[in-house]
């Protein structure tokens, strides 16, 4: 704030004073506080002419009131005792008007005697006020199409000064838009005013910055006024088309998107666009649509036997609704096989899971098996079931689909006949103790339509020890209540796992929730205690394990490290740059119970690709492991404590397999022929049929023969050696079968156009899978056609002969039939025309009259006539005409 200060004037007037004596000063507001001080006495005696008064005697007092508590009495000098003199602050305690130039402040000052004076403190104003808004901005909304001179009333700033002083004029600091807006500032009031009509297609905002200036020429903080123009709804929706129609299957799905409608408004603001379904039947409509977006969805499924087509219309219309459009809708609903067939499984009530919730609407099941149950055990049963009404389509078939692993080392089988869940092999957690199986149903509808219920089976493991043999130690000097260590058994339900000491015992005891040993009683010598520890299965008891546990007890000097396992075992990747942590041993000291007073090392001396920490036991690789040259390490590592006592403990590092091999064929040929039975198989270059039928009542197209066998080999592991065949043409799946051991059957010998190509390649299980480099390829022959298989024939492309479903002798004799007539009647041609030739011969050998034709003189005479008249003649358009002859 900007305070200007102006020499204070003190002025005072003193009335007649008899017993009451009135003095007035005048002041300016913001004078110095130690120029507001006066001597009464000395105001007395300048302004009162008669000595009848004795002022010097007199003792003076302030009266009692809020404005005499701004003033101070120290013997006859009355003085000002605030910080500031300001006009304001007395207005704020409404001791005078903001607008009145001068503040009056009376109180009294009371003497001994009955004489007393009315002091009254006259504040003048001065311009030590700034204007300001006291808001930084404001928006304001301005409807468009307003009439001229619209009057917007806007805040005006404060300024607390007298009339003399405060608010002058309002002006803008740019006048960018003064042609459109004008400042009114009448009584007290500041209007917006509008000079022109607002458009707000053209323009929909303004930012105005406003000032104020008080009469002393100071000037306020700006006030921001952003003007928007309100919109006018003038403009109708408008849609992209005339009409839409869309064709949609009758399986179209609940609750996606058949179409979208879209509209646009030409207005400014009010482009939100209202969307609305309208139907002219009283059938409830199967659509819903968004009323943002436009977006109409399927409501319920569609049934093309009940209604094929959907006339509506959709209304498009603004927030207010004032203006809307409409447009017609046509849906066109596709017949479609539209019914799947459905799996439901039915499982016994000892192998369901009441734990596990069922989802994807009854498509997924979980049940649960124990580990030892027998093998083609029933464990539930499967029904299928079509809701089409078509016959073909009641022609189901169901068959495992996948399995976790493979469908051939799947724990499940289904048997077709009695359509009942089978166990089909002897199970072990170790491999897997999770599979998810998928069993698919098929109709025969057109297009032939499939749907799959998952099973994820569960194997209920008994609970397996993670050792077979524990040792602990335990010093005689340990107290009741000791633990000695802890045994794990591990369980696809390791909640359920109870854990208790078979053998008996009163020295120790094992906590059933964890397997902790503890100590119950004093130990009173050295020796062995050898405990059996049994970890059951609380559901079913029947599954269980047993591990031996041997707790040494020895005396404080007799104590060597102890390594927290028996053995370690330690996985290490191959092909990985080393060095590379793989694991750690740790021993503890028995005496001091710690780790860090133990050293390791390793107790052979002879090279290996790893690296101790002597600190900590950590184990490192240091060279490049590969599994295929040594794929187990068996080391010995040596724990060492400060005593120089020592402790062993066997290390083994499994490396593990990195797909770093591809399948590679074990036959150096890489072509080879094959012969196959003729049964079925038709040529037409020969008239010779191959036709060999055994019985007229089987199909012996369909009849499966062994072509050959591929094999191949993949130096990784597991799944990275795990090799898959394949054909290279898609198309000799219809004929051939190629299984997962690289065996090769013919299966179906209709239109099989022989001699065939076969080209196949081998990929392993690998993540990536690899591919072998070369293939195999086979060229199947016919056996009783082995002229058309030159084994020495080097053309890839082998011209394939046209096969006939259904020869037949009758259609061999009548294609003779007719090849016999074809030659008689082309003799018969051949020597008529002979004799025609020979009878137009003498016909015209000579002419009537003894007068022999010449041809040549007749061409020669047609050539002269020609010549004479092409000289009589000029090109045309500078082309030559044509001569004939």
């Amino acid at each position: 704030m900007f305070i200007s200060f102006h020499r204070s004037v003190v002025t005072t007037s003193i009335h007649t004073c008899k017993d009451i004596c009135h003095l007035n000063v005048y002041v300016h507001e913001n004078t110095p506080v130690e120029n507001l001080k006066w001597n009464l006495i000395d105001l007395l005696k300048q302004h009162v002419n008669t000595s009848n008064y004795y002022f010097e005697q007199l003792q003076f007092s302030l009266s009692i009131t809020t404005i005499a508590n701004y003033f101070e009495l120290s013997s006859s000098i009355l003085s000002y005792k605030h910080h500031q003199l300001d006009r304001e602050e007395f207005c704020k305690l409404n001791l005078c008007s903001y607008d009145q130039y001068q503040c009056n402040l009376s109180f009294s000052i009371f003497s001994q005697t009955s004489f007393f004076i009315v002091f009254q403190l006259i504040v003048q104003d001065q311009n030590d006020i700034i204007p300001i808004f006291d808001q930084s901005n404001i928006d304001i909304v301005i409807r468009e199409n307003l009439q001229p001179f619209y009057h917007y009333q806007l805040p005006i700033a404060r300024d607390l000064d007298s009339n003399m002083y405060n608010i002058d004029k309002y002006s803008f600091v740019n006048n960018e838009f003064s042609y459109i807006f004008e400042l009114v500032y009448i009584n007290r009031e500041l209007n917006l005013k509008v000079l022109k009509t607002l458009d707000c297609e053209q323009r929909s905002s303004y930012k105005l910055t406003i000032i104020a200036q008080d009469k002393g020429g100071q000037k306020s903080n700006i006030l921001l006024c952003n003007v928007t123009v309100g919109d006018f709804n003038e403009f109708q929706p408008k849609f992209e088309k005339n009409s839409y129609t869309k064709y949609i299957n009758e399986n179209f799905l609940v609750n996606d998107t058949v179409i979208t409608v879209s509209a646009t408004d030409a207005d400014c603001y009010d482009k939100t666009i209202v969307y609305s379904l309208l139907s002219d039947s009283s059938t409830t409509l199967p659509f819903q649509i968004n009323s943002k977006t436009g977006e109409t969805l399927l409501k319920y499924p569609l049934d093309y036997e009940q209604q094929s087509i959907y006339r509506f219309r959709v209304k498009a219309a603004n927030e207010d609704g004032i203006t809307n459009s409409i447009v017609p809708i046509t849906i066109h609903v596709l017949d479609v096989n539209d019914n799947e067939p459905q799996i439901y499984t039915n499982i016994l009530a000892d192998y369901k899971t009441n734990n596990r919730r069922e989802n994807d609407k009854d498509n997924f099941e979980s049940l649960i098996v124990n580990d030892n149950i027998s093998v083609d055990q029933v464990i539930g049963t499967i029904l299928v079931k079509d809701d089409d009404s078509t016959k073909i389509n009641k022609q189901l078939t169901v068959n495992i689909l996948s399995c976790s692993l493979s469908i051939t080392n799947c724990p499940l089988v289904l048997d077709r006949d009695s359509m009942t869940i089978r166990i089909a092999k002897t199970l072990d957690t170790e491999q897997e103790d999770t599979y998810r199986i998928v069993l698919e149903a098929h109709d025969h509808g057109i297009p032939p339509l499939s749907s799959q219920r998952h099973l994820l089976l569960y194997i209920r493991q008994r609970p397996r020890f993670s050792q077979k043999e524990y040792n602990f130690r335990l010093s005689t000097l340990s107290l009741p209540g000791t633990i000695i260590g802890q045994v794990e058994a591990h369980s696809t339900e390791s909640r359920l796992t109870h854990y208790t000491i078979i053998s008996v015992t009163n020295l120790v005891d094992i906590d059933s929730a964890n397997g902790t040993i503890y100590l119950k009683e004093f130990i009173q010598n050295e020796h062995v205690l050898n405990l059996t520890v049994q970890a059951t299965n609380t559901q079913n008891r029947v599954l269980f394990d047993q591990t031996i546990v041997l707790i040494h007890m020895y005396h404080y000097h007799n104590c060597s490290p102890v390594f927290q396992r028996l053995s370690y075992n330690f996985n290490a990747s191959e092909l990985r740059a080393p060095p590379f942590e793989i694991g750690q041993v740790q021993a503890t000291d028995c005496i001091s119970n710690n780790t860090s007073s133990i050293t390791y090392t390793f107790v052979e001396t002879d090279l290996v690709p790893f690296r101790i920490n002597h600190d900590n036991g950590i184990l490192t690789v240091t060279h490049e492991l590969d599994r295929e040259t040594i794929d187990k390490y068996d080391l010995h590592i040596m724990a060492i404590n400060e005593n120089r006592q020592t402790s062993k403990v066997r290390v083994i590092v499994h490396v593990t397999d990195k797909n770093d091999h591809i399948p590679t064929f074990i036959d150096n040929d890489t072509e080879r022929y094959i012969y196959v039975s003729s049964i079925q198989i038709f040529t037409s270059s020969s008239s010779t049929s191959l036709i060999r039928r055994h019985n007229n009542d089987i199909d012996s197209s369909l009849i499966t023969e062994y072509v050959a066998t591929v094999n191949a080999i993949d130096m990784d592991d597991g799944p990275n050696g795990k090799i898959n065949y394949y054909f290279s043409n898609n198309d000799a799946y219809h004929h051939f079968h190629l299984y997962n051991n690289g065996s090769i059957y013919l299966y179906n010998r209709k239109h099989l156009n022989v001699p065939y190509r076969l080209e196949i390649y081998a990929k392993d299980n690998g993540q990536p899978a690899l591919t072998s480099k070369n293939s195999i390829v086979f060229y199947v022959c016919d056996v009783n056609r082995k002229y058309e298989c030159n084994e020495h024939y080097q053309d890839e492309k082998l011209i394939s002969t046209l096969l006939l479903d259904q020869p037949s002798k009758t259609n061999y004799y009548l294609g003779s039939l007719f090849i016999m007539i074809a030659i008689i009647c082309f003799v018969f041609i051949v020597i008529s025309c002979i004799t025609y030739h020979i009878f137009l011969k003498v016909k015209y050998s000579t002419k009537s009259n003894g007068q022999s034709y010449n041809c040549r003189v007749e061409a020669k005479k047609n050539l002269i006539v020609s010549d004479s008249e092409y000289d009589n003649q000029t090109t045309t358009n500078g082309h030559l005409k044509s001569v004939s002859v």
